[in-house]
């Protein structure tokens, strides 16, 4: 089991940031409230194939139509931290969206999060990630 960390972003950001998460600068800067921040934690837990199976089963609204390891390892560096900002934008932006009703100020975050990861010591280290899985899920009536 995988716990990754309830800060917005992942190290790399609250490196590149004096060791605070880059919404934790942005609401000293006025971009974001402190309120708003404090309301807000998104916990990522990274599940094995087998605990996703038994989760979709356990929830009983999906069956699972294919499922497929799409990419069996890779590290996080060898993909360009612009690609990196889109894909959590593409994944996540509509959270950040809801919570912070403000697509302007979520397009700056993620502006943000690129120009620091990019200059952060840490975007030369490994990051390793074990594998994407591609779900194909249907509800069931």
């Amino acid at each position: 089991m995988e716990v990754q960390s309830n800060s917005l972003f992942s190290h790399q950001s609250q490196a590149a940031s004096g060791g605070k998460s880059i919404p934790e600068n942005d609401a000293y800067l006025g971009v974001i409230s402190e309120e708003q921040l404090d309301s807000f934690n998104l916990g990522l837990y990274h599940s094995s194939p087998e605990e996703l199976i038994e989760i979709i089963e356990r929830n009983g609204m999906f069956s699972i139509e294919s499922m497929a390891k799409i990419v069996d390892g890779f590290n996080a560096k060898d993909i360009p931290v612009e690609k990196r900002a889109l894909v959590l934008k593409g994944g996540m932006g509509g959270i950040f969206k809801r919570h912070f009703r403000n697509d302007e100020l979520i397009d700056e975050v993620f502006d943000r999060f690129s120009k620091k990861v990019t200059d952060s010591p840490l975007n030369l280290q490994c990051t390793d990630h074990k594998m994407v899985i591609f779900l194909l899920l249907k509800r069931k009536p």
